[in-house]
């Protein structure tokens, strides 16, 4: 496999997507970006588009599901180019999903009980999206961007290493 055709503008020289980009400017992360964009920035090999379909199919599960207002946070070896990092393809995305319950579902555990399958940890083919939720219904956006955001940078130097673990990239449902 050559790695090195495959390229993103996001990725930093060590194969990352940087917190910042603009020290002084507003383009930092969590980057907003539209799917067609997301699939055609990052989508640039046979590996890399079977992951995009994986996500592709629980986005369709979401919206089967009436889950449309939100957003997604995409993280994982996919957001890295680890095919120069680690000399191999992507083998994951992590993906989580905040969401709005729908007014036609009363509350989260009817949604649960209306689409189990939907709540699985791992989606995919081959389970290669790692999923996790969070409702918005009775929490402010903001705050759970702020939580998340200080949760990861604490994890990460716990672990005293540099990655773009805590690093997402957002994206409208």
């Amino acid at each position: 496999m050559n790695g090195h055709e495959i390229s993103s503008s996001f990725w930093n020289e060590e194969g990352l997507i940087p917190p910042v980009k603009d020290p002084i400017g507003r383009d930092r992360s969590p980057y907003r970006m539209p799917l067609s964009d997301f699939v055609e920035e990052f989508g640039a090999s046979r590996l890399r588009r079977d992951l995009l379909s994986d996500l592709l199919d629980l986005r369709a599960a979401l919206h089967e599901a009436r889950l449309v207002k939100g957003f997604q946070w995409i993280n994982g070896s996919f957001a890295e180019h680890v095919e120069v990092r680690r000399n191999r393809a992507p083998d994951d995305i992590d993906v989580v999903t905040f969401y709005h319950i729908p007014d036609n579902y009363d509350g989260q555990q009817a949604l649960h009980d209306a689409h189990p399958s939907l709540f699985e940890a791992q989606w995919g083919s081959s389970g290669s999206i790692h999923s996790y939720f969070q409702h918005l219904n009775s929490v402010a956006p903001g705050r759970l961007v702020r939580i998340g955001t200080v949760s990861g940078r604490i994890q990460e130097r716990k672990l005293g290493k540099v990655s773009s673990r805590w690093i997402w990239l957002r994206m409208k449902m």
